[in-house]
């Protein structure tokens, strides 16, 4: 998502990545799963950096497991299960996500720029 308000740009990007707790992944399959993640991670601080003088902001949201038509076709097992994983235990909300979102999007963030959000409960802690 990119919004300009006030000759500033704001540029908030979302990424998800599957993880072994909702799809089981092999020794091999996480580590190449942990290169693409370390890649990127390491794409939106770069071009934070590269257009940061320009009066841009670059910041990405990562959301975890929320309430929507994905997580509610789950087995109530493996919903179960993924809840013992969560420190708040429970899923989040599409609001939680368009709230960081919004607010990375506004004039409140304008000394905000790099940084990776996540917005899972804890579950990355």
């Amino acid at each position: 998502q990119v919004t300009q308000r006030s000759n500033r740009l704001r540029v908030v990007d979302s990424k998800t990545l599957c993880d072994d707790v909702y799809m089981p992944l092999s020794d091999d399959e996480k580590k190449i799963l942990s290169q693409i993640e370390q890649q990127l991670h390491e794409t939106d601080p770069d071009l934070a950096k590269e257009v940061a003088t320009r009066n841009i902001t670059v910041n990405t949201v990562t959301p975890g497991y929320i309430n929507t038509e994905t997580v509610d076709i789950l087995p109530q097992k493996l919903k179960d299960h993924i809840l013992t994983h969560i420190p708040q235990q429970q899923f989040g909300e599409k609001e939680d996500i368009a709230h960081i979102v919004g607010f990375l999007a506004s004039q409140e963030s304008n000394y905000i720029t790099g940084q990776t959000i996540s917005v899972d409960g804890g579950l990355a802690i």
